[in-house]
């Protein structure tokens, strides 16, 4: 399951923040969650709810000390999807340290580039 988590964590730190330059909860729930196939407005609530956050909240540098709101939002989301039976709170921490992994194994391998 941790491996679910890191390929979670890849897409909001990778895809969202680097690729696609999302910074604020809203914007990123957007793109998951677009209004042409969701109630994106309930989906913003909700999940800026169980984040802790509001949905304009700029989410800070993944890899930085705020990297943990990253890790809330992909929770919250999970939760939004999926409910919280299913989810495995242990795999979610390995899953972000997984990805941790492969972004400071990232950043050296472009380094000595």
């Amino acid at each position: 399951m941790e491996w679910g988590w890191r390929a979670t964590f890849l897409l909001l730190t990778r895809n969202d923040y680097h690729v696609h330059h999302l910074y604020i909860p809203k914007g990123i729930i957007m793109r998951w969650a677009p209004p042409s196939e969701n109630k994106t407005d309930r989906h913003i609530k909700f999940v800026c709810k169980k984040a802790g956050c509001e949905p304009d909240t700029y989410l800070g540098v993944p890899s930085s000390a705020e990297g943990v709101l990253w890790m809330k939002l992909g929770l919250a989301m999970a939760i939004m999807e999926n409910g919280t039976e299913s989810l495995g709170y242990f795999a979610m921490i390995d899953g972000w340290m997984l990805t941790r992994e492969y972004a400071q194994g990232h950043v050296a391998s472009t380094k000595s580039r």
